[in-house]
């Protein structure tokens, strides 16, 4: 929910400087509930969100979290102007940012590191940093001791967790390069209790075929139609002839009976049309599941 939050608030920050944010999770919302303070890690996520949107002219901004047993290690990662290595050990103090060189040179970093810096310290972690000049940055926060056992949600939460499983029944790629729809789809599919779902994006009708030529779990495909890079029609086609059984949804807000048919003739199974109704998406994926 937190990071749900943050995403909606920088989303649009991002979308007025044409810069896609992506929210990348690890573990079912069922299970992730995290033992902090919560006020503290906002204003760390802020202030490394804020930067990575500020100094990233191009690429993309991503906030999410992976899990390492007990803990929850957080991340910023940015494709944006990155900070030499001689410098990543000072960042994080107090500096002015009219007065101290270092900050003109890094593009006007300010206060807002050594504010997350101090948070972090408030909480007892730190914040890793790895970065290549020119070639972006990652922020982490490595929190142990964190993450509540699935024991003790379960007492919080049994019915959320009765239907749970460890391991996916199958696996839906998702080509969609607008977050929000893809966040939107997710949310979708995360209500489909009869199965156990894994769902992976790609971004362009490209990263779609590519996935589709090395990993032979996907059992369904969602294709939106307008994608940079390569569109839908084009990488259904593709990806049909590398898969020829698999069934492929395509997805467009355009819902003439060209569209339809230009859809089915690339290699489309099925049509949604945009915007997404959730019972008939549901119902849709299901109906495709259910036949594998």
């Amino acid at each position: 929910d937190l990071l749900m939050e943050l995403f909606s608030v920088f989303n649009l920050k991002a979308q007025e400087r044409s810069l896609p944010i992506y929210l990348k999770k690890e573990l079912p919302d069922a299970q992730c509930m995290l033992n902090t303070d919560k006020t503290k890690l906002t204003k760390i996520l802020t202030n490394l969100i804020e930067n990575a949107i500020k100094f990233t002219s191009s690429g993309f901004v991503e906030l999410g979290y992976v899990a390492h047993n007990d803990a929850l290690q957080l991340y910023v990662k940015d494709t944006g102007i990155g900070i030499e290595a001689k410098n990543q050990k000072v960042i994080f103090k107090r500096f002015s940012q009219e007065e101290n060189d270092l900050s003109r040179k890094l593009g006007g970093l300010g206060l807002g590191l050594s504010i997350a810096q101090e948070n972090a310290e408030l909480i007892g972690v730190s914040i890793a940093l790895e970065s290549v000049k020119g070639k972006g940055a990652t922020f982490s926060i490595h929190i142990p001791n964190s993450l509540l056992n699935p024991q003790s949600l379960k007492e919080r939460n049994s019915v959320a967790l009765e239907g749970l499983k460890t391991t996916p029944d199958f696996t839906l790629l998702v080509a969609e390069d607008e977050e929000v729809n893809y966040l939107y789809i997710e949310t979708i599919v995360e209500g489909i209790s009869d199965y156990s779902i894994r769902i992976i994006q790609a971004r362009d009708g490209q990263e779609a075929v590519d996935i589709c030529r090395n990993n032979n779990a996907i059992d369904l495909v969602l294709m939106d139609i307008k994608m940079p890079v390569m569109n839908g029609f084009e990488a259904s086609s593709l990806i049909k002839k590398i898969r020829p059984s698999l069934p492929i949804i395509a997805q467009t807000a355009y819902s003439t009976e060209s569209e339809k048919r230009k859809a089915l003739e690339s290699g489309c199974s099925d049509f949604i049309t945009k915007p997404i109704d959730r019972s008939k998406l549901a119902a849709l994926i299901r109906a495709y599941l259910a036949s594998n």
